[in-house]
């Protein structure tokens, strides 16, 4: 195989890749993390599913394999910007791991109860 590339996409977004060769065979690694659909011969769709880091794996007409390592991130702007909205204070959102941080400050107690 050559070199893997990588390709990074936030959980519920896609991405459309092509292959630039017709594709025979598409392997998700792990497919709770992403999947892939084919849309053409040499296009292939890549959709997020959960936060992690899997390894898609094409299988060419030629016989040649190429592989794409897809990093799924949760879409922390997405998600600072909806906070904002909903309580017009600011909170960062920081993704460790699995998992999201949050970080900011709240006017009153009740609101940290939310």
């Amino acid at each position: 195989m050559d070199e893997v590339e990588e390709i990074t996409l936030a959980v519920g977004q896609s991405s459309l890749i092509s292959i630039g060769e017709r594709v025979e065979q598409v392997v998700v690694v792990d497919g709770d993390i992403a999947d892939a659909q084919p849309m053409d011969a040499d296009e292939v769709l890549l959709i997020g599913k959960l936060p992690g880091s899997t390894d898609v794996v094409f299988r060419l007409e030629s016989g040649d394999t190429i592989c794409r390592r897809i990093t799924v991130d949760f879409d922390s702007e997405a998600l600072e910007e909806t906070l904002r909205r909903l309580f017009d204070i600011y909170i960062s959102v920081e993704q460790v791991g699995e998992t999201l941080a949050l970080r900011g400050m709240l006017p009153n107690v009740e609101a940290a109860q939310l």
